[in-house]
């Protein structure tokens, strides 16, 4: 790909970016797990993970972050809107939704998506929680990237000639 990408942190509401790990116990009450915590707020880690599977994919070379203040053909960003485990009896899984958009240098939207992965966990503890994030992120980021280089080439190739 001959087109740069900035990856940028998604908006989110206060409860969702913090560090605090979301978790909705019953109904649409959110709550988050005592004593619990993420490295960064959720919106960072999603970024970063994000950012890392663009890295490991390959396809899109040149990639930087909201940190910087670098020119890019495209941003991708858009909203987090669940990021947290949720409980349905006694079931639980991870849901991460994400409405995604991808924006061209010009600050027009590309490309709009809804993306939601739900992962069922066999175990309630914090441990198998935490590697169901993971698990989710991975399929959700495996999802934004696909997409994200199907629009990005698609307009880059209907406006290549504008760039040359």
């Amino acid at each position: 790909m001959n087109w740069s990408l900035r990856l940028a942190r998604p908006k989110a509401s206060e409860t969702l970016d913090s560090p605090r790990i979301a978790v909705v116990p019953q109904g649409d009450l959110i709550s988050s797990y005592k004593g619990a915590r993420w490295s960064d707020p959720a919106p960072v880690l999603w970024r970063n993970r994000l950012l890392d599977a663009f890295a490991r994919d390959g396809r899109v070379p040149l990639l930087s972050t909201d940190d910087s203040n670098l020119q890019a053909d495209f941003e991708v960003g858009g909203e987090l809107q669940a990021f947290q485990s949720e409980y349905h009896g006694e079931a639980i899984e991870v849901v991460i939704r994400l409405d995604a958009r991808l924006v061209s240098d010009s600050q027009r939207i590309v490309a709009t998506r809804r993306f939601e992965v739900r992962q069922p966990l066999n175990d309630k503890q914090l441990p198998a929680v935490v590697a169901g994030f993971g698990k989710a992120a991975d399929v959700l980021a495996a999802q934004v990237l696909q997409w994200t280089v199907e629009q990005g080439q698609r307009h880059y190739a209907a406006v290549a000639p504008k760039n040359q």
